[in-house]
């Protein structure tokens, strides 16, 4: 019978890490950027030596409403079956539920309902096709820096229910890993930063891969300035609602973010409420929220 145990990956598992984890240009990035980071913790399955599952778990400080809460951010699981997925799970919602008030998954509705996660955020595609010349007062930039990004970010998410807070440290890794991509960079300033896309040429076609705006003239600016060359097409969460847009056609829908309270006793208490279940507890903002984070 093997030996089938999870484990927190450590600095003598990485040889074995570096053999099971299948994307290359992440692996990098998580190796030589991510790992030395005190707010990740790499979960994996280990049978007979070898690690057969693995998950990143990042604790994020996120805003609910008046208060910052501590939030476990399961995302990257990879895992041969789905039984080692949810045996894996398991191991890593029963520390969660004494580390973290809320626990976010990045994944899908069939994993959401087989671990009693509720589906929290969807993901749209949109199709823009530039029209009309769109005329503007301000520039464009390709190379931002950290701190204008950190506060268009900020500006932008401030609207939602529940988001996550991007420090500096966090945009320094995230503009390694766009690098590491392929990916590039536009921003339109117009008195300070008003917007900016993160993109990547496809075959046949541009894709936005973060879209972070303060207004809709700005990202109508920087959407028309990519279309001259191919179409664009834009992957957004299904809170950022872009069809005051007239250029866009929205195409599916997918669920990708599932979320769990861990213990409602103590955010009852924290948020002078009386919940029952997770969706209670995250319907007392009538705001949508914008969860977007790679990890």
């Amino acid at each position: 019978m093997k030996d089938k145990k999870v484990v927190l990956v450590l600095k003598d598992d990485l040889e074995a890490l570096k053999l099971f984890w299948p994307d290359e240009t992440f692996k990098t990035f998580l190796l030589e950027d991510l790992f030395e980071d005190e707010r990740l913790s790499i979960y994996a399955i280990k049978e007979n030596g070898q690690i057969t599952a693995a998950a990143l778990v990042f604790r994020h400080m996120m805003r609910f409403l008046k208060h910052n809460i501590g939030v476990g951010y399961i995302s990257h699981l990879k895992a041969a079956d789905l039984s080692d997925a949810l045996f894996l799970l398991n191991e890593i919602m029963a520390d969660q539920q004494y580390q973290n008030l809320l626990t976010l998954l990045k994944g899908d509705e069939e994993l959401f309902k087989k671990t009693g996660f509720i589906s929290l955020e969807k993901e749209s595609l949109w199709y823009y096709q530039k029209t009309d010349d769109l005329k503007i007062d301000g520039y464009f930039n390709e190379n931002p820096d950290i701190d204008d990004l950190g506060k268009a970010y900020g500006s932008y998410v401030s609207k939602f229910g529940l988001y996550n807070f991007r420090l500096d440290e966090d945009f320094i890794k995230l503009l390694k890993l766009w690098h590491l991509r392929g990916y590039s960079l536009l921003a339109y300033y117009e008195k300070g930063i008003r917007a900016y896309l993160v993109y990547h040429y496809g075959l046949k076609n541009i894709w936005v891969d973060e879209a972070i705006y303060n207004d809709e003239k700005a990202l109508g600016a920087l959407l028309n300035k990519l279309n001259e060359n191919k179409k664009v097409i834009i992957r957004a969460n299904e809170s950022q609602d872009l069809s005051f847009l007239s250029d866009l056609d929205k195409a599916d829908s997918r669920v990708f973010i599932g979320a769990k309270i861990n213990d409602l006793s103590l955010f009852n208490a924290l948020y002078n409420s009386d919940v029952t279940s997770i969706e209670q507890g995250l319907s007392l903002s009538c705001k949508a929220f914008f969860v977007h984070e790679e990890y």
